[in-house]
Order: C-alpha cells, then sequence, then structure tokens
C-alpha cells in the first residue's frame, strides 16, 4: 500500500472506537501527548508523513504524523476490523533536530 492508500483507511475506519491499553496510557503522559492529538490524527490523517507494515500481523500497523518541523509522532496501532476498534499499542514523540543528527553520525 502507498501512503495515499492508507489514509483512504485511516478516513474509513474513523468511526472506529480508539482504545488505549495501559502501556500506551502512560505513555502518553510521560511523553506528553495527549489523547485527543493522537485521536484527531488518526481520524483525520493529513498529517501522515510515513506509514511500516508489521509483516507477521498485518492488523498492526507503524504511523509517522509530522506535527510541525520539530517534532514528529509515532504511533504503532492495532486495527480490529471485526469489532471496528482501532488499539493503541504505543505513543513515541520524535524531535526531528535530534533525528536528523543522529541519522547524519550514522552515515559518516
Amino acid at each position: 500500500m502507498d501512503l495515499e492508500a492508507e489514509k483512504r483507511r485511516l478516513v474509513d475506519v474513523s468511526s472506529y472506537s480508539i482504545n488505549y491499553d495501559i502501556h500506551s496510557k502512560s505513555r502518553l503522559a510521560v511523553r506528553n501527548i495527549s489523547s485527543e492529538d493522537v485521536e484527531e490524527n488518526l481520524r483525520d490523517p493529513k498529517r501522515l508523513a510515513f506509514v511500516r507494515y508489521d509483516r507477521q500481523d498485518r492488523t498492526k500497523r507503524d504511523y509517522y504524523f509530522r506535527m510541525s518541523n520539530s517534532i514528529t509522532h509515532r504511533y504503532i496501532v492495532q486495527f480490529d476490523d471485526y469489532n471496528r476498534k482501532v488499539k493503541v499499542l504505543t505513543v513515541i514523540k520524535i524531535r526531528n533536530k535530534w533525528q536528523n543528527k543522529m541519522d547524519r553520525a550514522l552515515k559518516k
């Protein structure tokens, strides 16, 4: 699937309920990410920049949402189409400036 197809999928499942497991709830608090941001991004994927798929579990997705020039949010989610639910497994805040420095250092 390409990025546009994945955006369409997120729009199609926007009526699904979004649930958080214990780990993701604790990560939201520690990483200062609001559940409203997560839900907004999953329901309206205009900020979606990259998606990765789990080869063993086709229901899992690894989404990267570009929040600003300096911040990207990464959400690992699992879809349950039968019960019409999206389960957020974890959330990660990536500081782009730091990430870019690490990428340049690894290329050397």
